[in-house]
């Protein structure tokens, strides 16, 4: 029987500053490479693809307002730097907020949610 053990949390930094609201983070890094095919070989290989880093952000909404608004990063085109802290090490990317949505309802909490599309990183 294996012993129990603590597990890492994912804290989130936008321009360096700590979201005290963030609920769930979710890391998508991609290759982008594509398939190479020919007829004498059927699957040839991959030719090298840009690599990006996507992250999907999302974070309860207090009724004093906002902790991040997202809209002023859409509507500027303005770059943020985005950390991610987990298990000792750190993810940073610099790139672009690409959408953001708002949901609620009743009996349930209002959540913010936001797109990052940005450079690939490796955890260090």
């Amino acid at each position: 029987m294996s012993s129990p053990q603590q597990y890492t949390r994912v804290d989130v930094f936008v321009n360096s500053v700590l979201l005290m609201e963030e609920a769930t983070v979710e890391i998508n890094r991609k290759s982008n490479r594509q398939v190479v095919k020919s007829v004498q070989k059927d699957w040839a290989g991959t030719s090298e693809g840009a690599k990006e880093l996507d992250i999907k952000i999302t974070s309860g909404v207090p009724t004093a307002g906002f902790e991040l608004d997202p809209g002023k990063y859409i509507k500027t085109g303005l770059y943020v730097t985005i950390q991610l802290g987990a298990a000792g090490k750190v993810l940073s990317s610099t790139g672009s907020i690409m959408d953001d949505s708002l949901s609620g309802g009743v009996g349930q909490e209002s959540k913010l949610s936001f797109s990052f599309s940005g450079s690939y990183s490796d955890w260090e």
